[in-house]
């Protein structure tokens, strides 16, 4: 509840709905504490239960949708 208080006026009212602030704070945290890139913290969410559990997810993904709808950008 603190994470939505100090971000969620980062987040507009209008357009798409943003990314969980749980999961981008979680996807950060375990990013830095296990020292790992943006693309292996990612794999590792997939694979991984219990980080997904600690990002706010109820359910087992296969994927991470934020990542997925974003790929376009890496495109040249």
């Amino acid at each position: 509840m603190r994470q939505k208080r100090a971000f969620g006026g980062l987040y507009a009212e209008e357009g798409r709905p943003g990314i969980a602030i749980r999961l981008m704070v979680g996807l950060h945290y375990l990013k830095h504490a296990f020292n790992e890139s943006d693309e292996s913290v990612v794999a590792l969410w997939v694979e991984n239960p219990y980080w997904q559990y600690f990002c706010g997810e109820e359910y087992f993904r296969h994927a991470l949708k934020a990542v997925k709808d974003l790929s376009w950008q890496s495109n040249p």
